[in-house]
């Protein structure tokens, strides 16, 4: 059973902007190979932070205008949201310490 929620046009403003708990969106594609670990990282860690942050998915496969809105050009790409806006992001696969860093920022805890 997957955590992360799968988001794409449509789904996006409700999910994603209008939520009460920060969000992490995962831009990836199916034929990443980066993404797919990033991904299963994401998977793996996103148990821990169920009360503090919510995760999604956005498949690059599924349409343009979203990435495009939010200026991804690579993926994979991890963009933070706080109260409908951008407040930080991770470009590429990185270290699970560097991840965990990350998520802990925009959860407000520390020491996953």
């Amino acid at each position: 059973m997957t955590t992360l929620t799968a988001v794409n046009a449509t789904t996006f403003q409700d999910v994603v902007l209008s939520s009460s708990l920060p969000v992490i969106v995962d831009f990836w594609a199916t034929w990443c190979g980066p993404c797919k670990v990033l991904g299963a990282e994401l998977e793996r860690l996103a148990p821990t932070y169920r009360t503090t942050l919510k995760f999604c998915a956005y498949d690059l496969d599924a349409g343009s205008e979203i990435p495009n809105r939010f200026g991804i050009r690579s993926v994979p790409t991890l963009l933070a949201f706080r109260a409908g806006t951008v407040v930080d992001q991770v470009i590429g696969a990185v270290a699970r310490k560097d991840l965990v860093a990350f998520l802990d920022r925009l959860a407000g805890t520390k020491g996953h």
